[in-house]
């Protein structure tokens, strides 16, 4: 069990190291250090380097698929269901504008999303056996309280089976996913435009 966040990458980058066939991640929400213009944080100095964006660098040579699943817009309007707040349906597209910079960056990986899911895992393929990071850690360097566990043998290969078919059945996250998303959702897409 992985108690820290140090400890979750730590594994994460041992595992990278021994080079799997293939890689699949699910999370609830993703952020990497880019920005919902385009701009690379980590470009900017240690100070906002991200142990996130190292991972996903560090993926160039592994088959990777990873879905994202994202939540419904919040909405702080008290009369959320006649005006919505601008602020938060601006908030939202800037969010999915992230989500497709984040996927530029890396267009190594195969990236999925899907707005009804809540799943955190990390399923690592190799010849003769499969190893998966489960639990509360997304796809972030969030350091709120959480934990992760190793999961092999017969049940690792059920969790990826089980990522696997449900990444099968999530949209491609591209400009025209993320626009299908605002309009599903009711915002403005001409705001959404640069997706």
């Amino acid at each position: 069990m992985y108690f820290t966040l140090e400890a979750h990458n730590a594994r994460l980058k041992e595992l990278v190291e021994l080079k799997p066939n293939a890689l699949t991640v699910v999370s609830y929400g993703l952020y990497a250090g880019v920005l919902d213009d385009g701009r690379d944080a980590h470009a900017w100095g240690k100070k906002f380097a991200s142990n996130t964006h190292l991972f996903l660098d560090s993926l160039k040579d592994i088959p990777t698929t990873i879905t994202v699943g994202l939540p419904p817009p919040s909405n702080c309007s008290k009369k959320a269901s006649i005006v919505p707040c601008p602020h938060c349906q601006q908030n939202y597209l800037k969010g999915l504008r992230r989500m497709w910079h984040h996927q530029k960056a890396w267009s190594n990986i195969t990236w999925k999303v899907c707005v009804e899911s809540h799943m955190k895992a990390y399923v690592f393929s190799y010849p003769r056996k499969t190893v998966a990071i489960v639990g509360g850690r997304n796809l972030t360097d969030s350091n709120w309280h959480d934990f992760t566990m190793e999961v092999v043998g017969e049940k690792a290969e059920q969790i990826r089976d089980h990522c696997n078919e449900f990444s099968s059945n999530c949209l491609p996250m591209n400009g025209e996913t993320l626009k299908k998303i605002a309009v599903e959702f009711g915002l403005p897409l001409q705001q959404a435009a640069t997706c």
